[in-house]
């Protein structure tokens, strides 16, 4: 069994109506990511998601640069 897709969220705060939204990253996991991990350099993951966005990878800005009107959270 290999690893497939690595997911991220945290909690953000909403600026204008109070409370709080998840922001979510998905990382669909290449071989080049595998190496990355294999060889500890998380720090090069970040480049996978761009890499990877035709295999159904997205990244935090998609969320963190939405306003309440584009998103019914």
């Amino acid at each position: 069994m290999a690893l497939v897709a690595v997911l991220t969220q945290i909690l953000l705060l909403r600026s204008k109506k109070g409370g709080r939204f998840p922001a979510a990253e998905l990382l669909m996991v290449s071989y080049g990511a595998r190496q990355h991990i294999r060889q500890n350099a998380l720090q090069h993951l970040h480049q996978e998601i761009a890499i990877t966005k035709k295999k159904g990878s997205f990244g935090f800005g998609g969320f963190v640069g939405s306003t309440d009107k584009t998103r019914a959270y």
